[in-house]
């Protein structure tokens, strides 16, 4: 692994073992998906913390979960890909840019099957054709919105996979679960 890289490993790894340490008194702040995360960045980073994380107090958090089956690397892996792509969405935004594509490409590019574990819209609305798509989509989406309903639609036209992939990030929460029961 290249140093840069193991670097950022490591601080992320840093960062979550922090928050996570904090939420173990104070309510609210998820103890268990950030020592998870933790782990997961140290065994891409560092065995030698790795190891004293699963020795510390922290441990046993990773060790229920494997224990009991309920947080697999791949569902780890999603979950930081979400978060990724959510943090280039908001990052993008603060620099008065549209986020459109590329945090689709970054969620992507941390867990390749991000679309097949990501919940979607009960009901897609798909929009085809050479020219016009965007204005069509608006339009359906305007009128279902008028109707009361309520629509995860991509109003920019970003209709690539990258595209794609934003806005359904957008359109669910920090653990993957959809807000919208629609989308075009």
């Amino acid at each position: 692994m290249k140093r840069p890289t193991r670097v950022l490993w490591i601080l992320g790894g840093i960062v979550c073992t922090l928050l996570g340490s904090i939420g173990v008194v104070v309510p609210g702040l998820p103890t268990t998906p950030l020592v998870l995360l933790a782990s997961w960045c140290f065994l891409h980073s560092s065995p030698r913390l790795q190891r004293w994380l699963m020795q510390s107090f922290l441990g046993k958090y990773v060790r229920d979960y494997r224990e009991k089956g309920g947080l697999t690397m791949g569902k780890l892996r999603f979950l930081l890909a979400l978060w990724a792509g959510k943090a280039a969405i908001f990052g993008l935004q603060l620099l008065k840019r549209n986020a459109t594509h590329y945090p689709g490409v970054i969620a992507a590019k941390i867990c390749p099957d991000f679309l097949k574990r990501l919940q979607k819209p009960q009901t897609i609305i798909g929009v085809t054709g050479t020219n016009g798509k965007t204005t069509v989509a608006n339009l359906v989406t305007d009128i279902l919105t008028h109707q009361g309903q309520k629509v995860l639609s991509n109003r920019l036209g970003g209709n690539i996979l990258g595209g794609i992939t934003t806005v359904l990030i957008r359109g669910v929460s920090l653990f993957g679960k959809t807000k919208y029961p629609m989308a075009v």
